[in-house]
């Protein structure tokens, strides 16, 4: 069998086409494979990135929670301190005050033929010292030392009678009495699960008088506590009678042995968190336990990360099947009209893609030109605000550069003892909220709230500084602030310290000056 040339061109020719086909259907199925690992290594790469970015936020969140936690246990533990010391300081005081009375020398040294003109004296001079005081649940009593009479703030009366309605025994006030006659102490404290008492004696030549203060454990102010936390003292010395009804933690008895006056020590045990602190006047020693259960917290990371991943993903694989439709799909549709081009004669793959790339060009003159238009208005309107500003400075002086920063300052020192607002700032100023909020940062370099907070914290410091015996929650009113925790944080954030620890500095200072 013969096979002539023309039928051997026809035959080369269709192999060359075949050829062809096949080459371009590789090609193309090379860059669908291709354009399919870009989507997927992508996908791969936003997973892990969401993945790991979340579960850095949760770390983060829990640390930044468990961090608030430890500062708001702090600052509830300094505040119970504050609070009982302060209730010795008044105790103090008040006992102080009352042996600088005049009439209570007169009543100890009187005779028989005096005895209750002196004592009616002492109680009239008793009921006006006790004014201020009562308020805060404090009462006042005196005895002298071989009489069974006592002097109140509101009557005489026996003094079994007095002990009866006070909730203490006699034989608990004898063993206060029988430890300020027989030792160098100088007064005694009794706790019971109600009140507080403070019993300290005045000597004279040949008498003694006993000063009874009492206050309920319901008028001292501590603070409430989470069922996170828990508060005890207790204390070792003679000094003080502890007849309170309470279980101590286990190991924490131990532990006092090494505290020193006015500085909190923390350890931790058996997932519990101690704060130990001893009382500047008394052995008494604070104790604030913390519960912390570190698996709930690592199973609380894991289950909200859990549930937080979820939708995630669904939000993410969305995202994904929105972009690769988007993007990668036309780019494998051009490809596809690139090979097609190959498997046929005609030049429509050309034709298309120097239509787009005309698109692209014209598009790119379009911006130029509207960019030269833009120019030139912006440039229009800068001369003609310059005309405007130049017109209006021939009529009118402007404000001196800083002279918005000294009104801003003088507004908001005018106005420290209030609760102000970047509200009340703009609109005393005539100005929108957005705008003073701008303007205030670029004048004040810092923004209204730190700036406001600072300069409550100086005048917070010029308070104490002027008057180391101001209360907490006084110098915190003064300077607008109604939250006594909230003006602990901030002094906390300034100085280092706390108020309390400030004053008791300040007051150490004084004392060596």
């Amino acid at each position: 069998m013969f096979i002539r040339g023309g039928e051997i061109d026809t035959i080369n020719a269709d192999e060359g086409n075949v050829l062809q086909t096949l080459r371009g259907k590789t090609q193309k199925n090379e860059s669908r494979q291709y354009l399919r690992k870009m989507i997927y290594t992508y996908s791969l790469v936003i997973y892990a990135t969401v993945i790991i970015t979340a579960l850095v936020f949760f770390i983060y969140i829990q640390y930044n929670r468990i961090q608030k936690a430890e500062e708001s246990y702090n600052a509830l533990f300094e505040e119970y301190v504050e609070k009982y010391e302060q209730v010795y300081e008044d105790f103090f005081a008040a006992a102080g005050n009352l042996k600088e009375m005049n009439c209570l020398d007169l009543f100890a040294l009187s005779g028989e033929d005096s005895y209750y003109q002196k004592m009616t004296q002492l109680q009239q001079k008793l009921r006006e010292f006790a004014v201020p005081y009562r308020r805060n649940g404090f009462a006042f009593a005196v005895k002298r030392e071989d009489e069974e009479l006592v002097v109140t703030d509101t009557n005489s009366t026996k003094l079994r009678y007095l002990l009866r309605d006070w909730g203490l025994t006699e034989q608990q006030y004898e063993k206060a009495v029988h430890l300020l006659a027989y030792t160098d102490a100088k007064d005694s404290i009794i706790f019971t699960d109600k009140n507080i008492f403070y019993i300290t004696a005045k000597n004279y030549l040949n008498e003694k008088v006993y000063l009874l203060l009492y206050i309920p454990f319901s008028m001292v102010d501590v603070p409430s506590y989470n069922e996170d936390i828990e508060v005890y003292f207790w204390s070792r010395d003679d000094k003080v009678q502890d007849l309170r009804h309470q279980e101590l933690p286990e190991g924490i008895l131990d532990e006092s042995s090494s505290l020193t006056r006015g500085i909190m020590k923390k350890y931790t045990e058996n997932h519990l968190e101690y704060r130990l602190q001893m009382s500047q006047y008394f052995d008494v020693v604070y104790c604030g336990v913390v519960r912390r259960n570190y698996m709930e917290m690592v199973l609380g990371i894991a289950l909200a990360l859990l549930c937080a991943l979820v939708p995630i993903y669904g939000i993410v694989y969305f995202v994904t099947q929105q972009i690769s439709q988007k993007v990668y799909q036309p780019i494998e549709e051009l490809t596809h009209v690139v090979f097609e081009a190959s498997e046929t004669a005609d030049n429509t793959s050309e034709n298309e893609i120097v239509r787009i790339a005309n698109k692209v060009r014209s598009m790119k003159s379009q911006n130029e030109e509207l960019k030269r238009r833009l120019d030139a208005i912006s440039e229009d309107f800068q001369k003609t605000a310059v005309e405007k500003g130049q017109g209006k400075g021939k009529g009118k002086a402007a404000h001196p550069p800083d002279d918005l920063r000294e009104r801003l300052e003088e507004y908001i020192l005018q106005h420290l003892s209030e609760d102000i607002s970047l509200y009340d700032v703009a609109e005393h100023f005539g100005l929108s909220f957005h705008y003073m909020s701008v303007v205030f940062k670029n004048k004040m370099d810092n923004n209204f709230k730190e700036y406001l907070s600072y300069q409550r914290y100086v005048r917070a410091l010029e308070l104490m500084q002027e008057n180391p015996k101001i209360k907490i929650s006084e110098v915190a009113a003064q300077i607008g602030i109604s939250n006594v925790n909230t003006f602990i944080r901030i002094f906390k954030k300034y100085s280092g310290t706390t108020p309390k620890q400030y004053v008791n500095m300040l007051k150490t200072e004084t004392n060596e000056t």
